[in-house]
C-alpha cells in the first residue's frame, strides 16, 4: 500500500496531553499506523486542542473524524466511570 502524507503535527506535552497542529484527511489513520490503535486512542482522550493553520482542505478535512472519534471515546470513558 502507498500512504500519502497528511498535514498534521502532534505536539506531546509534559503532562501527557497533546495538541494537534492541523488535521488533514487521514490523520487518525496515520496515527493508528504509526503508533498503534491503543496509543492513538489514548492520545485522542488526552487531546487538549486542535490548532488549524488555515482553511485549506489538506489541513482541515480530518478534523471531523478526530472529533467524532474522541467524542465516542469520551462517552465510553464516562460510562465506564459510572459503573
Amino acid at each position: 500500500f502507498k500512504y500519502r502524507t497528511v498535514s498534521s503535527i502532534l505536539v506531546e506535552l509534559e503532562d501527557g496531553s497533546g495538541v494537534l497542529l492541523d488535521a488533514g484527511d487521514g490523520t487518525y489513520s496515520a496515527m493508528v499506523r504509526k503508533m498503534g490503535h491503543q496509543k492513538a486512542e489514548d492520545i485522542l482522550k488526552k487531546l487538549k486542542m486542535i490548532c488549524v493553520s488555515h482553511k485549506h482542505a489538506d489541513h482541515i478535512s480530518g478534523v471531523a473524524r478526530i472529533l467524532l472519534k474522541r467524542q465516542g471515546l469520551m462517552q465510553v470513558k464516562a460510562e465506564e466511570s459510572r459503573l
